[in-house]
């Protein structure tokens, strides 16, 4: 049996190849950060995150205010299928992932030069779901207000006022 190991700048690759008359096929095994279990994926850790969401979420009045169902108003967008075209629009649906603690949607929709943003997704969602989903307050209201234009078609303003109420504590 011949064994070889390349160290270069990226992950580290051993191959083990079986030599002479066998007719065993090569094998290699791949690893990025020595011994262990990998590093959680995203999806992993937000699947273990509570969330607020109805189940029956597309046919309940959303959350925004609109007046339409969550899947008729915000339900597409954070769901992925539609993508905000408004500011109104990232607003409403920002404040209806807030409102059923969509952790993913939040993270999706934070600019990266905001100061809340984070390479490390995995790190950033556990961050969220343990102090920044707003856990002890009830979502109210949010009420849009004035909408400018920016310098750019990348920059706009709105005026708005969301009404949180302190949960009573048991």
């Amino acid at each position: 049996i011949i064994t070889s190991t390349r160290h270069h700048d990226a992950p580290s690759i051993t191959a083990l190849a079986a030599k002479g008359g066998s007719k065993k096929k090569k094998a290699s095994a791949r690893t990025t950060r020595g011994f262990g279990a990998p590093p959680p994926k995203l999806e992993d850790v937000l699947a273990e995150m509570k969330t607020r969401t109805p189940d029956n979420a597309n046919d309940v009045n959303c959350p925004c205010g609109s007046g339409k169902t969550h899947g008729e108003c915000c339900g597409p967008f954070l769901s992925g299928e539609t993508k905000c075209l408004t500011p109104s629009d990232v607003l409403r649906t920002r404040y209806t992932a807030f409102t059923w603690r969509n952790i993913k949607y939040i993270m999706d929709t934070t600019h990266e030069t905001c100061r809340d943003y984070r390479e490390d997704r995995v790190a950033w969602a556990k961050d969220l779901n343990k102090g920044g989903m707003f856990d002890s307050f009830s979502f109210v209201k949010l009420d849009l207000g004035k909408e400018e234009e920016g310098e750019d078609e990348n920059e706009s303003f709105i005026e708005f006022k969301v009404t949180l109420r302190a949960n009573k504590e048991e």
